[in-house]
């Protein structure tokens, strides 16, 4: 047993050595594509935001000029592609899509996308906790102006986009769209296995780790998660079939039901009228995972790949694009 152990630990430290050296090796991305990947990241900006956010008792939940570093950063102890990655998700803010579609991107680990209706804003995703969401909301209205949200959008059940949503039910009969099975699929990853679904969380994002070159740069769908008050809503509309078409405060919407793909309970939606596609995440820019260090429901990849092809067939008839740089589109987080 002991020679077996001294064999595991050659093998962890022989891994440890080589990672380390295939972060130092020189950077290989095409130096175009890196380029429209900047450009991409950066289009539409309105305003950014700076400084820090605590909670009542003073707990940092979240900062926004943590990572600055990364813009002179020219050391050897992270990994290029990482590297690039880190500087891209760096791009956060208030952009404009298009015309009445903005997204708040960098204020948690998943985006809000935020859509003008008839009669207020619909928001997408609600973000990981309150705290972040109800700050997001506060700069969206700086920028804007002082709208009242007239509908909720939940792309899927994990909850770091839907953790926020108490802070944008100001009013209590706001329409809540959700994908079918979004409660269950909610409360049995989030609070039956809650308990150490949540430390092994920690452990994957880094709660405990400083930001720095060395430790903390990045957590590839965003900068990071924030570790503050999660809520939940009860949805009043789920989307139970393939396809549903659906006014939502006169905006006309294509949802699409793609359960157990990246989430047991998730979908995905088109404005034709906008030539824009959200994808939830069963798109985004980063190699997304199968099975999540943090414990969550492997992920169904041959279901996975169905939805991508019938997405892909139905964009290239409507022309649409999907909106959203950073992929969680609701976070393209």
């Amino acid at each position: 047993m002991k020679q077996g152990f001294s064999l595991l630990l050659l093998s962890a430290s022989i891994l440890v050595q080589h990672s380390y050296a295939t972060s130092v090796e020189p950077q290989k991305t095409p130096q175009l594509e890196r380029k429209q990947d900047e450009q991409n990241a950066q289009r539409g900006l309105i305003a950014r935001p700076h400084g820090t956010l605590t909670d009542e008792q003073g707990k940092l939940i979240w900062s926004y000029d943590d990572y600055e570093f990364l813009k002179n950063y020219s050391g050897n102890t992270i990994n290029p592609k990482l590297l690039t990655q880190a500087k891209l998700n760096q791009n956060i803010g208030l952009f404009k899509v298009t015309e009445g579609v903005w997204q708040l991107r960098g204020f948690d680990l998943a985006n809000i996308t935020v859509i003008e209706g008839k009669t207020g804003w619909i928001m997408v995703d609600t973000l990981a906790s309150k705290e972040t969401a109800a700050a997001a909301l506060k700069f969206l209205r700086t920028q804007l102006g002082d709208k009242k949200i007239s509908a909720i959008i939940l792309t899927h059940s994990h909850y770091d986009h839907f953790g926020g949503v108490d802070a944008f039910l100001e009013d209590k009969n706001i329409p809540i769209i959700a994908p079918s099975g979004f409660m269950d699929a909610a409360t049995s990853e989030n609070i039956m296995a809650g308990s150490i679904m949540g430390k092994r969380a920690s452990y994957m994002f880094g709660m405990n780790l400083d930001v720095n070159e060395k430790e903390l740069v990045d957590s590839g769908l965003g900068k990071g998660l924030s570790f503050g008050t999660v809520t939940i809503a009860q949805p009043t509309i789920l989307i139970d079939q393939p396809e549903k078409k659906l006014s939502v405060d006169g905006v006309e919407i294509t949802f699409f039901n793609v359960p157990d793909s990246e989430a047991p309970s998730e979908l995905t939606f088109s404005i034709e009228s906008k030539n824009l596609y959200c994808g939830s995440e069963i798109i985004t820019h980063t190699m997304h995972n199968l099975y999540t260090l943090r414990g969550a429901k492997a992920r169904d990849t041959l279901k996975w790949v169905k939805y991508l092809d019938e997405a892909k067939d139905y964009n290239e008839k409507a022309k649409n694009r999907n909106f959203d740089f950073s992929a969680s589109l609701a976070g393209l987080g």
